[in-house]
């Protein structure tokens, strides 16, 4: 069975909501990629009315609802009888499931140029980009949402550089952003927290990883430039890591 498209933009959604959808992930979106791509352009025009055999609202699955959609948005969502009194245009999507896009908190997009449209055609429709070029939060409204921590706070020749490199050379085709940010002492860890959170990180990664773990992804196709054990942050040097970010109100 194919994951076809996600077509509900959702603003918000809590852990207990992403909980809540992989452990239903046998229900699929079954919608078209042509109208999902015409979504936006629709939504301005009129109101549209979803109706399938199944609603997934990150709570409760429910049968024979709709869901109502003005001005790209979702209004309303209860039984089709209801939500049809409101007006717009009908997409009845039959034996379907709707349900909010999934949410992906690790992965290297731009370190591995993987396509945002892919990656959106897939039902994933919010990413947290950890490890490569630091990019201001954007997307949404119809685009794949992106967020991003920026380069790997390591020591220097820490992981990740002894696999991807620190502007991502190593280990293959991974593209040629910064994956890494060497830091020797206290006061240069504040200084890049600072600068990452002010060029819009949405939190700070820390490398504490020696190697040398077997079945780890470098074992198989990604020969590391340095042998483990790797270099690690000292404890003096992460703790004034993890107190700038949290004076910075980030994670």
């Amino acid at each position: 069975m194919n994951l076809v498209a996600t077509v509900i933009p959702i603003e918000k959604a809590s852990s207990k909501i992403l909980v809540s959808m992989f452990m239903i992930y046998t229900a699929f979106i079954c919608v078209s990629q042509s109208w999902a791509n015409d979504r936006q352009e629709t939504a301005k025009q009129e109101r549209v009315l979803l109706k399938a055999d199944r609603i997934f609202d990150g709570r409760t699955l429910h049968e024979d609802h709709a869901l109502l959609i003005d001005n790209g948005k979702v209004i309303e969502i209860g039984p089709a009888p209801q939500i049809r009194k409101r007006g717009g245009k009908e997409l009845d999507l039959g034996d379907a499931t709707i349900l909010p896009g999934f949410i992906d908190l690790h992965a290297h997009l731009a370190l591995q140029n993987v396509s945002h449209h892919a990656v959106l055609r897939h039902g994933v429709t919010t990413v947290r980009d950890v490890g490569g070029p630091l990019l201001a939060p954007a997307g949404g409204d119809g685009n794949l949402r992106v967020l991003t921590t920026g380069p790997i706070i390591t020591a220097p020749g820490g992981y990740p550089i002894p696999v991807f490199g620190q502007h991502g050379h190593g280990g293959g085709d991974h593209g040629h952003s910064d994956v890494a940010l060497a830091v020797e002492s206290p006061d240069q860890a504040r200084e890049a927290v600072r600068h990452l959170i002010q060029g819009g990180a949405v939190n700070i990664k820390i490398a504490l990883e020696p190697g040398g773990e077997p079945g780890a992804p470098w074992t198989t196709g990604h020969a590391p430039s340095v042998m483990p054990p790797w270099p690690l942050l000292p404890l003096e040097v992460i703790q004034a890591i993890v107190d700038e970010t949290h004076k910075l109100g980030k994670k």
